[in-house]
């Protein structure tokens, strides 16, 4: 169930302005991270061999006098697997994301992080494949190592998500 309760608005009783911004962000940008959160819930409930210590979902961070927020963050032991989630497949978006993703998983959990973005982009466009890349940006960067991207052929069904992910934590 991606939905949790507290998520949830009657619309029969007329919501207020704060209420619908609610709903318009679970729809709009929430509803990847929580499907992420929800996974790694899922394998952490299911499995000993990639046991996580804790998930976090919304993590607000601040280094040197900047805010960020991490959208999703998994500990296992002292290795932290950090998640940013974009409900975006532009190219150049994408690659933002997966840039910034990486320097704050290095900066939050040190050389051992892991970084990972979630995007809708897949290599549809041949001209201009989105996973293709910014794999391959990443890797001219060295920063392949530590990042993994999981794109929209792995959100389409549950399973295929969480497979994606077991690899990522086995990596």
């Amino acid at each position: 169930n991606l939905l949790r309760t507290e998520n949830i608005i009657d619309c029969n009783e007329s919501p207020n302005l704060s209420e619908c911004q609610k709903v318009y962000s679970l729809v709009a940008f929430d509803w990847l991270e929580q499907a992420v959160f929800s996974a790694l819930r899922s394998i952490q409930s299911k499995e000993d061999t990639y046991k996580l210590d804790e998930i976090l979902w919304n993590v607000k961070g601040f280094f040197a006098d900047r805010d960020f927020e991490i959208d999703v963050m998994a500990l296992r032991g002292y290795q932290m697997f950090v998640f940013s989630c974009t409900s975006d497949d532009n190219l150049r978006v994408c690659k933002q994301k997966a840039f910034e993703v990486n320097y704050r998983a290095v900066q939050m959990g040190g050389e051992h992080a892991k970084s990972v973005l979630v995007c809708l982009g897949d290599n549809s466009n041949s001209k201009d494949p989105c996973i293709d890349g910014i794999e391959k940006d990443m890797a001219q960067f060295e920063a392949a190592q530590n990042f993994s991207i999981i794109g929209r052929e792995h959100l389409l069904d549950r399973k295929k998500l969480e497979d994606k992910i077991r690899a990522i934590l086995r990596k």
